[in-house]
């Protein structure tokens, strides 16, 4: 009797522990998963990136921007990244990725001119090897080209990257992504419409 009751509680006190581990891993997969609300759970399927290079690092920042999961090409040369956006609906099915047009996406909330100075902070802050972003666009019948370099990025926000990390939301986002004027006026500067 006694034996079969230190059988029954090993086998048990052993399920609590491999169930401890199974949550273990299920939380540890639940940290990858994408949380950005603005966008559709699925990722693009533009090739994936080990992420301990700098193509992986840059396509794991541009997946987490505005629209990451429209981005169909990661390209970094030297110290030039480039993005390219998907261009049609048929595109973006394509890769698996959504049945949201991009169109409809960018259109939707105005996210377009919330992505251009989004994109060039959280590239340039996360990634000290870009110091030059190019990103290309298609909507609404224009291709939309964000063209911009570290150096002059600091000098029109008026702080180093170094200086907007002390306060991110005081020095840059409250002027430059959350006022449609400071929208309008990054826009003006660094992007040009094709």
């Amino acid at each position: 009797m006694r034996t079969i009751t230190i059988a029954l509680f090993s086998f048990f006190a052993l399920s609590l522990l491999s169930c401890g581990e199974e949550a273990t891993s299920t939380e540890q997969a639940d940290t990858t998963t994408r949380t950005d609300n603005d966008a559709p759970a699925a990722e693009s399927t533009a090739k994936k990136q080990p992420a301990n290079t700098q193509e992986g690092q840059l396509q794991s920042v541009a997946l987490h921007l505005l629209g990451g999961f429209l981005v169909t090409e990661y390209e970094l040369q030297g110290d030039l990244a480039k993005l390219t956006y998907a261009t049609s609906l048929e595109e973006t099915n394509a890769k698996g990725n959504t049945s949201l047009s991009p169109d409809k996406y960018w259109e939707t909330a105005k996210r377009l001119d919330k992505y251009f100075p989004l994109a060039a902070y959280s590239i340039m802050d996360e990634l000290s090897f870009v110091n030059h972003l190019e990103a290309t666009i298609p909507y609404d019948g224009k291709t939309y080209l964000l063209d911009i370099k570290r150096a002059d990025f600091e000098e029109y926000v008026g702080h180093s990257f170094a200086k907007l990390k002390e306060n991110p939301h005081e020095l840059f986002h409250y002027i430059h992504v959350r006022s449609a004027e400071g929208r309008q006026k990054f826009a003006d500067r660094f992007v040009k419409i094709q």
